[in-house]
Parts: C-alpha cells; sequence; structure tokens
C-alpha cells in the first residue's frame, strides 16, 4: 500500500506500507528507500510493536506465514461498516470508521504513537523508553559509542559493549516487556522450545539474542539474532522477553555489584545501630553522671550546713574565758551555799565574783557534791571553761569530766 502523492493527488507518493519477506517477516513503513517505522516481528498474538492492537468489536486480524505465502489480514465483523486504511504524506498509519450520524470519518487508531516508533532513534544496541527522559539509553552491558552525541542528543551512533564477547562461557541477560529488534538477519525455527533456542545460540559465536517465536501457551519457537540489537523499544504492557547475550564477567560483575549493594547495606544498618546505641549510652551515662554529681552535691551541701551549724556550736565555747577550779572556788567562796542562787535539773547554780573581771556571773555545777569537795574533783577534774557573754549576762559552766554543758 502506497499514500498519496499529495492529499488532493491520487497519484503514487513516497510512503509505502510493506511486509518484507527477509529474516522473520514484519511490516515496515518506508519513506523512498529509508524506513521509517517498523511493527515488529509477529508473536502468535499481534506484531511485538503494536501492544495497543487487541480484540475489538470491528474487526479481526491475523497473520499467515508457512512455506507457500505470507500475508496479513482484516476482517470486518460487520460488513455494513465502512472501514478504510490510510498512509498519510508523513509515513502515519490510520484506521478510519464511517459515522453516519455525522456523516463523517471517524479515527480509530494510528500505528505510530510517539517519538519513540521512529525507527532506531537510539541506534544499534540502545533502547527507547517513552517514559524516561532522555527517551533513549543503551542496553544494559553496553555503552555509548561516541559519548559527546549522546550528550548532545545525538543517539544515532548507538552503543557497543562494555566487554566483548568471549563466545564460550557467555551468559544471557533478560530484557522484558521490549518490542523485538530488527529481524532483518534474523533465523527462526517454529518447533524448537526455549532451552533448544538457549542452546543454538551458545554454540553459534555470531549469536547476540535469542527469543520466543511464539508467546501463546507459555511460549513456543525459537527466533535468533546476529550483530546488532537494532530499534527496539520498551513497553510496560508487553508481554515478550529477549534474552541478550552478555560476556560471564560482565554479568558476574552485575551480581557481584547487587552482592557488594547489599553487603554494603547491611554494613550501613549494622553501624548506624552500632552508632545508635553507643550514642543513646553516652546520653544516659551523661544523664546519670549529671544526676550523681547534684545529689553529691545536695548531699555536701546539706551537711555542710551541719558542719556549719556543729561547728559554730563548737566554736562558741572555744572562744569564751577559761578559768581553773581554784579560781571558781574562790569567786564562789569554795561554792558556799550564801553564794547558792538556785538548783535545777542540770545541777546547782551559784553566784561568782572577785577574780572573774569583776563581773558577777552565774555559775552551774553539775555535780554538787565534787563541785563541794575541791578533794573530790582534785587533779583529775582539770579545767572549768566558763562561758561569759558581754551581750547577754549568763555564764555557762562546763565540767569536761562530764562533757555536759548549759546556759543560764
Amino acid at each position: 500500500m502506497t499514500s498519496w502523492k499529495s492529499p488532493d493527488d491520487p497519484s503514487r507518493g513516497n510512503i509505502t506500507y510493506i511486509l518484507v519477506p527477509y529474516g522473520y517477516p514484519e511490516i515496515l513503513v518506508m519513506e523512498n528507500s529509508r524506513v521509517k517505522y517498523r511493527s515488529g516481528p509477529w508473536n502468535g498474538m499481534r506484531f511485538s510493536g503494536t501492544p495497543h492492537l487487541k480484540p475489538n468489536p470491528i474487526y479481526t486480524f491475523g497473520f499467515v506465514f508457512n512455506d507457500k505465502e505470507i500475508f496479513y489480514r482484516y476482517h470486518l465483523l460487520n460488513s455494513s461498516v465502512l472501514w478504510r486504511v490510510v498512509a498519510s504524506q508523513n509515513g502515519d498509519i490510520s484506521n478510519f470508521v464511517w459515522i453516519d450520524q455525522t456523516q463523517s470519518w471517524l479515527l480509530y487508531g494510528t500505528a505510530n504513537t510517539d517519538n519513540c516508533e521512529r525507527y532506531a532513534l537510539c541506534g544499534a544496541n540502545g533502547i527507547c523508553s517513552i517514559n524516561h527522559s532522555p527517551v533513549c539509553d543503551c542496553m544494559d552491558g553496553f555503552v555509548p559509542r561516541i559519548q559527546k552525541d549522546w550528550e548532545a542528543m545525538d543517539w544515532s551512533s548507538g552503543c557497543v559493549r562494555k566487554i566483548a564477547l568471549n563466545c564460550s562461557g557467555d551468559e544471557f541477560r533478560k530484557l522484558t516487556g521490549a518490542k523485538l529488534p530488527e529481524t532483518k538477519t534474523s533465523w527462526f525455527n517454529k518447533s524448537m522450545n526455549l532451552e533448544e533456542c538457549k542452546s543454538t545460540c551458545l554454540k553459534n559465536c555470531s549469536c547476540t539474542a535469542y527469543s520466543n517465536l511464539d508467546i501463546r501457551d507459555g511460549g513456543s519457537g525459537c527466533l535468533l539474532w546476529f550483530g546488532d540489537l537494532t530499534d527496539s523499544r520498551i513497553f510496560i504492557e508487553n508481554d515478550q522477553d529477549v534474552y541478550i547475550r552478555m560476556a560471564a564477567s560482565e554479568l558476574d560483575g552485575g551480581d557481584a555489584a547487587k552482592v557488594n549493594a547489599k553487603s554494603n547495606e547491611k554494613r550501613r544498618i549494622v553501624v548506624s545501630t552500632a552508632l545508635s546505641t553507643g550514642v543513646l549510652a553516652l546520653v544516659i551515662a551523661v544523664i546519670l553522671y549529671v544526676w550523681r554529681r547534684k545529689q553529691q552535691k545536695n548531699r555536701n551541701i546539706s551537711g555542710g550546713l551541719g558542719r556549719s551549724s556543729y561547728y559554730k556550736h563548737k566554736k562558741e565555747p572555744l572562744e569564751l574565758p577559761l578559768f581553773d577550779f581554784d579560781t571558781m572556788a574562790f569567786a564562789t567562796r569554795n561554792f558556799s551555799d550564801e553564794n547558792k542562787l538556785g538548783e535545777g535539773g542540770f545541777g546547782l547554780v551559784f553566784k561568782a565574783f572577785h577574780g572573774l573581771g569583776g563581773q558577777n556571773l552565774k555559775t552551774r555545777n553539775m555535780e554538787p557534791r565534787q563541785v563541794r569537795s575541791g578533794a573530790r574533783l582534785g587533779k583529775s577534774a582539770g579545767s572549768i571553761r566558763v562561758a561569759c557573754s558581754a551581750r547577754k549576762n549568763f555564764l555557762l559552766f562546763l565540767n569536761e569530766k562530764f562533757s555536759e554543758c548549759s546556759c543560764m
């Protein structure tokens, strides 16, 4: 099928819509001799590059490929429906249905839906994904052939392998949801299963990828590619897988990278946990340290206050005058009853004068019998401390032997 030369000129135009027979057949849209769009090979349900082609109420479709003939066909379910397929001058292939109510043609669908439909947009071994930005990238295990061109958004130079194939010991990496690469240099077998297909590819050092020919019922048949993989793209809704040949070291590196990534992640978790635990322990230790210091300080303050009061109490007598027994006996006339002022629970109280600085003092004797008897006290009585306050006319009498004191 060809386009018109122009919308008003029905003569042959420059766009051709053809089913090519070489390799494994697929539909191409050609502009003169250049491929503009490609459908991808038939996978038993649809062309691998047209996931939007699904069962519908207007028509059925199918692909026939045998030893005698190759063709793709539409069949209208209702013969009264007016239907047409149009190849436009820009290369779009569109389906139209006639609507009686509006007396016009309604666009039912078009094959070229986005920029990734452009043939070999990402070059050899590149892959297009309309959901990415930019849309082109190299397949896993490949790098841009000319990096500066890729940086300028010119992907036509394609990609090359990071690690060359070794032929023996090579492995395969699965690419899921793919539009299968161009099949003009492919080889196929309808009876092989996927494992046999893999084995056949490994035996040929020029084989670069393999896939099932038919994805129905778990997959069947074998399709092999040789050389570069061209014009592949990713469809989210596509069920097609292709297995791309890789050097074993490339896959080992990838697996090792995954293992290292997991190991690093575990290491980060362990280190983070250890650090968190250490920080928590340090915080608790600091809190306990501060608390204990505070408690100790409070105890010191409390003890200090007690000791201060105690020392003040003890210090006061030390600042008072010290008299010996003879002086006290003389001052109280040998503790005579005439100098006795009274008697209390702590002992007798005497009035003392003379020899004590001219002050009239009161003195208390803890044990009257001992006080009255100087012989009994003798030298063991030691000294007697007398406290005389200039502000308060009190006398504190202390017999050190009894460690007793009282203030009047």
